[in-house]
């Protein structure tokens, strides 16, 4: 029985393969529709009743998803839209997201919005642009601590903290454990 190739690993014509046409014509539908599965397995010919089911069933399925990913790349690509405008279109709206506006309140002597020696700014929206632009930066990465493991307790070592542990409890004076290591 041979290895299942991982899906990221193969190329286009490989996935094409693997799927079948409905699959295929449901992953252009989503990409079309802008995402939503129901409607996207409609377009491609799954029944109405059971399309929010099969619609599930492939946007986990690990084949049909490198498939879309492939598709909207070459999508992004043919529409000119590269990781590097992404970046330079976050830097843009952080910037205009930073750009501090008067705040204006209501003057009745002048009956008309006046600033107010105030200024606001879209500080989510900012956040939120360079939160992206960290990730496509690799700014964020999750740095996680493995430690080795214990080497395991010989079996002597264990007998010998049974012992202790006997002995805490018996209040010191009993006798060891019949068959403990050492007797004979």
């Amino acid at each position: 029985m041979g290895r299942r190739k991982d899906p990221e690993t193969m190329t286009k014509a490989e996935l094409e393969r693997e799927l079948t046409d409905r699959q295929k014509r449901f992953v252009l539908e989503h990409l079309k529709n802008g995402g939503n599965g129901t409607e996207a397995a409609i377009a491609a010919g799954y029944s109405p009743k059971s399309a929010h089911v099969q619609a599930s069933r492939m946007l986990n399925d690990d084949k049909v998803n490198a498939y879309r990913r492939m598709c909207a790349r070459e999508l992004y690509k043919a529409a000119g839209i590269t990781p590097e405008q992404i970046g330079l279109e976050l830097l843009t709206v952080f910037k205009r997201c930073m750009q501090g506006e008067p705040h204006l309140s209501w003057d009745s002597d002048a009956r008309a919005y006046l600033p107010d020696g105030t200024w606001v700014f879209d500080y989510r929206g900012a956040l939120k642009a360079l939160e992206l632009l960290g990730k496509q930066a690799g700014a964020f990465t999750e740095r996680v601590e493995i430690s080795a493991p214990e080497p395991p307790m010989s079996l002597t070592k264990m007998l010998q903290a049974a012992r202790e542990v006997l002995k805490d409890a018996d209040g010191g004076g009993g006798p060891a454990p019949a068959g403990a290591a050492g007797e004979q």
